[in-house]
């Protein structure tokens, strides 16, 4: 039988590999076999032989970060909890290109933009909301104030959305917006209260269309899961 590594297919170089995973906690991640013989995110995404790498689950706190965007061969996104610690997280690798790929692949590889949270409404670097920075400076496709009344939303609650590390989103420069999402889950078992809204809401603004700029396309990683129950 072979090893669990070896069972990651060749990759033809005229192509693009995204993949998704959902890690169960960034600390013990690597406690596991065959990760144990990685060591490094740099190492799992080119074990991996992913040009675009999404991981769920970080739960980490923000003195870890350094380390989850320590990644020599990849641009590395990263958005956790703005309260909670060790809960949910995602990270986003984009591959930096080289010279031996071909000249589309470099293109589909060359990040424009990036982006923390769904909304628009957390603070870029400028310490404005993205939604608020320069049409060049921003990604786009945010819901005006209009469309998110009639979600049932207010701008408090939006901002709310984008609190857990839930979401990044990056422009490429090969016209792709990718988007790294990852719903809250469990609420079937919670019952009514504060968790089911914010669930609730999370799920009805992922489920608005981002619009993108002319000629662009839009891709979603993350995890969707589906529970039956009654609210």
């Amino acid at each position: 039988m072979l090893p669990p590594l070896d069972k990651v297919p060749p990759k033809p170089a005229k192509c693009l590999r995204f993949m998704s995973f959902n890690i169960n906690g960034g600390k013990s991640l690597f406690n596991y076999h065959p990760w144990n013989s990685l060591r490094t995110y740099d190492n799992l995404a080119l074990a991996l032989n992913a040009d675009i790498l999404s991981l769920q689950e970080l739960k980490i706190q923000t003195d870890a970060i350094a380390h989850v965007a320590s990644v020599a061969k990849f641009r590395a996104f990263v958005s956790v909890p703005k309260e909670k610690k060790g809960y949910s997280g995602v990270a986003l690798y984009v591959r930096i290109p080289t010279d031996e790929d071909p000249d589309h692949v470099r293109q589909a590889l060359t990040v424009i933009r990036a982006e923390e949270g769904m909304t628009g409404r957390l603070l870029s670097a400028e310490k404005v909301q993205y939604k608020d920075l320069q049409p060049n400076k921003a990604i786009g496709g945010y819901l005006e104030a209009e469309e998110v009344s009639q979600m049932g939303l207010d701008e408090t609650s939006l901002r709310r959305l984008d609190t857990e590390g839930r979401c990044v989103v990056v422009e490429l420069a090969g016209g792709t917006v990718v988007f790294l999402r990852i719903l809250p889950s469990q609420l079937a078992r919670i019952g009514r209260g504060p968790r089911v809204s914010y669930g609730i809401s999370f799920c009805t603004f992922e489920e608005m269309p981002q619009t993108p700029r002319d000629g662009e396309k839009c891709g979603s990683h993350g995890r969707y899961k589906c529970q039956y129950g009654s609210y």
